[in-house]
């Protein structure tokens, strides 16, 4: 675990499902019903905290890049805090975990199985995947055993350098890849200057995402493609949980 006490996000998957667990609550969403909603879910070094998606843009102007306002994305603590949380989002603090699983079956999507003191009761919660693919090295089934360690206290979390301020182009370019997904520089220019209201040079982008490369913030990842992408590198090293 980190030593200095602070809360450090650690993974990010958009678009998951959240619902009450069972045979039934998957067949009523099958159907429309039931109190599944869509958002998403975060891991930190103190909690998993799962934020509903609102469908209007302007209750997301917080955290804008995503397209028709769908989408979250946190590059730090700060932002997830930010946020404006209605009933259908919950924090879920380790201490409170009863038991975790992840599950994946051959026709059905990765999803996490939590069970949690909420203060009165113990409520199990569903957290499924949306976004799959091949390409996909970890999935939400992975989060489990991260998180069993993480609330024990054995799970290893690395000491990152500190942030760049986001008045500079560093710190632009790492709050647009705090989803720690891998991107290339036209993407990130793009994102950077929606997400900012800037115009984001392409060559700039690049250099900066060089400079962060040789900072220790980020990997550059090369192999079959003819331009460089970029990725933030997790605090949990070789057990980073991005897609």
């Amino acid at each position: 675990m980190s030593g200095d006490g602070s809360e450090v996000l650690l993974a990010e998957e958009q678009g998951v499902r959240a619902r009450s667990s069972g045979v039934a609550k998957e067949v009523e969403a099958e159907f429309g019903f039931g109190d599944e909603s869509e958002g998403t879910l975060v891991l930190t070094t103190r909690r998993l905290v799962y934020v509903h998606e609102e469908e209007e843009e302007e209750n997301l102007n917080l955290l804008p890049g995503g397209v028709g306002g769908r989408q979250i994305r946190f590059s730090d603590v700060q932002e997830l805090e930010s946020v404006a949380r209605d009933t259908a989002s919950v924090s879920i603090s380790f201490p409170s975990i009863v038991s975790v699983k992840g599950k994946k079956g051959m026709m059905s999507a990765p999803k996490l199985e939590v069970a949690w003191n909420n203060g009165s009761k113990v409520l199990v919660t569903e957290f499924v995947q949306q976004i799959t693919g091949g390409s996909r090295k970890r999935n939400l089934n992975d989060w489990g055993p991260v998180i069993e360690r993480l609330k024990k206290g054995e799970q290893k979390v690395a000491s990152l350098p500190p942030v760049p301020g986001k008045d500079t182009l560093e710190g632009k370019v790492l709050a647009v890849l705090g989803d720690m997904q891998e991107k290339g520089v036209l993407t990130i220019a793009n994102q950077v200057g929606q997400r900012f209201k800037e115009e984001a040079d392409s060559d700039h982008i690049q250099a900066a995402c060089d400079t962060l490369v040789k900072s220790g913030f980020l990997v550059s990842t090369t192999e079959f493609k003819e331009d460089p992408f970029y990725r933030r590198i997790s605090p949990l090293g070789a057990d980073d949980l991005s897609g």
